[in-house]
């Protein structure tokens, strides 16, 4: 990449997943996410979100991140 003055870097591994395509939110209380090696079920650590998972909210749009070795969605 010569011709760019200043070349384009990714300082975090991230991703936007669109729900009931890339990501759902199970009855089991999992957490279902595509991956490139398929999709895979994982417990989510809900620290002040259990209040959004009670039916009455719609979710869109998350955000997968990896920030200091841990994974986060939100």
């Amino acid at each position: 990449l010569t011709w760019l003055h200043k070349p384009i870097s990714f300082n975090r591994p991230q991703v936007d997943l669109q729900r009931n395509r890339d990501w759902s939110y199970l009855s089991s209380g999992q957490l279902s996410i595509n991956t490139l090696d398929g999709r895979v079920k994982v417990d989510p650590i809900c620290r002040g979100f259990n209040q959004y998972l009670d039916g009455t909210w719609k979710f869109g749009l998350a955000k997968l991140l990896k920030s200091s070795g841990k994974w986060y969605l939100h």
